[in-house]
């Protein structure tokens, strides 16, 4: 009996000095179509796991409404948050990784009236998600009419109806959302790109969020070079 429990009190630490535990850190984010469905499906879900694996680490996921998403990132209940653009003025100091992605905004119209340009939407009423950030070459023009809805589909909705002349939103996202909406052959995308901005991860600036961003850092240049980004984001490349 004195034999097994020194066997016991022997292996114990050996155990835990192979299997290193994972640290949990917390991470906001909201809905995006196509790039975050919910905590576990979405393009930018996808790209946290492989992060997760990369560097053995575990974020834990919780998705809000956007303005709770930012709320919760300003007030430090949660570690991080994503998608960042440089278009989001936060009053708090942070930190930022790499660019992981590009978002390009387009129009979207009702397909029987034509291929708008940004000239088209001066004077007109144009639809934007609550929420979401948008260059400031658009959002600074006083001479467009913006209306808020509080989701793509909502707003393809209103386009569809002419309750709004357009609809600007991130390209993937809204392909995503015309097929969500049922309405696909009632609307189409624009050819030209009326605004783009660069996508990070977003943390507080404190000296473990450094090194968090820093891993990061490092899985995104790994995911680069071995061609993982280009087949995530072929949009992008």
């Amino acid at each position: 009996m004195k034999l097994l429990i020194l066997i016991v009190v022997l292996l114990f630490p050996i155990k835990y000095l192979f299997s290193e535990e994972k640290k949990e850190f917390k991470v906001a984010t909201f809905k995006i179509p196509l790039m975050i469905e919910d905590k576990e499906n979405g393009r930018f879900i996808e790209l946290i796991k492989k992060i997760e694996d990369i560097q053995n680490i575990k974020m834990n996921i919780n998705v809000y409404p956007t303005k709770r998403t930012l709320q919760k990132f300003i007030y430090n209940e949660v570690a991080c948050f994503f998608p960042f653009v440089d278009g989001m003025n936060l009053p708090i100091t942070y930190i930022k990784s790499d660019v992981f992605y590009i978002k390009k905004d387009y129009i979207l119209y009702r397909s029987n009236e034509g291929n708008p340009r940004f000239k088209d939407l001066i004077g007109k009423t144009v639809g934007l998600t609550a929420g979401y950030p948008y260059p400031d070459k658009l959002i600074s023009n006083k001479n467009i009419n913006f209306e808020y809805a509080v989701s793509e589909e909502k707003n393809i909705s209103k386009l569809v109806l002419k309750r709004i002349d357009y609809f600007v939103v991130e390209y993937l996202s809204g392909v995503k959302a015309i097929k969500n909406s049922g309405l696909k052959e009632k609307v189409s995308v624009s050819k030209q790109v009326v605004g783009s901005e660069n996508v990070y991860f977003a943390c507080n600036n404190s000296v473990e969020n450094n090194k968090i961003i820093k891993k990061f850092n490092e899985a995104l240049i790994l995911l680069k070079r071995n061609g993982y980004l280009e087949k995530l984001f072929p949009e992008n490349y």
